[in-house]
Order: structure tokens, then sequence, then C-alpha cells
């Protein structure tokens, strides 16, 4: 999907050139749909993506510090090596979603559906930066793979 937004032209992209509240309007207007979007590689920190449709978005490499996908779909998105540092995916749906390589440093997963999501990838030797400052819900990690929620306990030095 290419949008007229400023996402499919050529160049670096920020979230002041954006022009677009993903979040739905003042008056209860339904969120903007933006399922498949690809903005690989551009830099949206601080986009405000709260309760957002971003089915299967790619954001590869994509730049999103202090994001804001509070209660949004990004079910199947591909968020792998992003920089996600202080992005907030509270209450979201992440289900399926490849952070595999992404800097997850401070990034709230509170209340967040994480089934099928994987956060390491030891065939291709790629593991998500994860910390003391990354926070999720111990029961939330009960629907990752073994391996997934190991991980993240390792990481945050829970084990």
């Amino acid at each position: 999907v290419r949008v007229g937004n400023g996402l499919d032209d050529a160049g670096p992209v920020g979230h002041e050139h954006l022009g677009l509240e993903l979040a739905g309007g003042p008056g209860g207007e339904p969120p903007v749909e933006l399922a498949e979007v690809d903005a690989r590689g551009r830099d949206l920190s601080g986009l405000r993506a709260a309760g957002a449709l971003l089915r299967d978005a790619d954001f590869r490499e994509a730049k999103l510090v202090a994001a804001d996908f509070s209660r949004a779909n990004l079910s199947i998105a591909k968020l792998r090596n992003a920089d996600l540092r202080q992005a907030s995916f509270r209450d979201a749906d992440v289900e399926g979603v490849d952070f595999c390589g992404a800097n997850l440093s401070g990034a709230d997963f509170r209340g967040t559906t994480l089934f099928g999501s994987t956060f390491v990838d030891e065939a291709a030797g790629l593991a998500a930066t994860i910390d003391a400052t990354t926070q999720f819900d111990d029961e939330k990690l009960a629907e990752l793979a073994p391996a997934q929620a190991d991980f993240i306990r390792r990481s945050q030095g829970q084990c």
C-alpha cells in the first residue's frame, strides 16, 4: 500500500513531516487503517498511532523512538532491526510480530497480546535489545514460545 502522506516519498521522513494522526479523531472517528504500509528505514520517531490498524505493516529498520502504538493492531507487522526505544505497545496486539534485532530498551509491552511474536532468531544470530527498563507482564510472556519468553527474562536479568 502506498499512501500520500509522505511515507512513499523518497528520502527520510520524520514524524513532523507526516501530517498524519493515526489514532482516532477527537469526535470518536475510527482510526486510520494503514495495513501493509511500507515504512522501511523511515524516521518516524514520536509517531502517535494509538489504536491504529497497522496489520502487516513493514517498519523494518525504521526509527520509531518514543512511538505510541498503545491499543494498536500490529499483528504480523515487521519490526526487525527497528529502533523502538521508549515505544509504547501497551494493550496492543503484536501477534506474530518479528522484533528480532530491534532495540526495545524502555519499551512498554504491558497488557500486550504477544502470541507468536519473535524476539530472538538463533538461526540468524539476531536478537532484540531488551533490558530491565523494557516492561512486560509475566502472565503475557506465557503467550510466547518458551525459548522467546526465556530470552526476555534473561535479558531483563530475571533468571
